[in-house]
């Protein structure tokens, strides 16, 4: 992973064979993490809650053709998991997770006119992370808990493919889309389940500048 790294800083610094562009970005989404029970021991769902990522990104004109692409952003995955009586299917807990990520995507986009469809690989590194949990059992009296979590039992590392794509509105902005499906099972050495990332977000890019190629 480092290697890669090291190419693209080194790509971006060598001198330019296509117009490049930097710019910001802003988007706005849905995200999910999805807890798997290996036991099968829990009657519980994991639902889609709102969720958003924003950063620096940077388009390289491989040809007329092909674009570069790579980003370097804060994603913000959220998640609520709920668990249901296994007689009544009534909910009676949740859990809203929350982490906070470094992401650094690298992506290769195809240009059909104003449209770029793009694919890639996202990797996110964790920065924060917190939960809140609250419920209630019916038992005689009725049990009641809220509390939360400074800090998820989590890997700090999550990966997986990032599809996407971009409609060219003005040289200026761009609509985007993006869906990430994280491929890395980020309970770590759980032994009772594992947990996965998806995001689904829109969003805006407004380029801040633009390097044409050198004569």
């Amino acid at each position: 992973m480092k290697t890669i790294y090291i190419f693209l800083l080194a790509f971006i610094c060598y001198p330019a064979i296509g117009q490049q562009h930097l710019g910001i970005k802003v988007n706005g989404g849905l995200s999910k993490i999805q807890v798997i029970d290996k036991d099968n021991s829990l009657n519980n769902s994991n639902k889609f809650i709102l969720s958003g990522n924003g950063g620096l990104y940077y388009n390289l004109k491989l040809s007329d053709r092909f674009v570069f692409m790579s980003e370097l952003m804060l994603v913000r995955i959220n998640g609520k998991e709920s668990f249901e009586m296994n007689l009544t299917d009534e909910e009676i807990g949740k859990i809203f997770r929350h982490i906070t990520y470094l992401g650094i995507p690298l992506i290769i986009g195809i240009n059909f006119n104003e449209i770029n469809i793009n694919v890639g690989l996202l990797t996110l590194y964790s920065l924060f992370s917190d939960a809140e949990t609250e419920g209630s059992i019916p038992l005689i009296p009725v049990f009641n808990w809220d509390r939360k979590y400074n800090k998820l039992n989590i890997d700090y590392i999550d990966f997986g493919p990032r599809l996407g794509i971009e409609y060219i509105i003005t040289d200026k902005f761009l609509i985007e889309g993006a869906c990430y499906i994280g491929l890395y099972d980020i309970a770590g050495d759980s032994f009772h389940y594992r947990m996965r990332n998806q995001q689904i977000t829109i969003g805006l890019k407004y380029n801040i500048f633009t390097l044409n190629k050198k004569q």
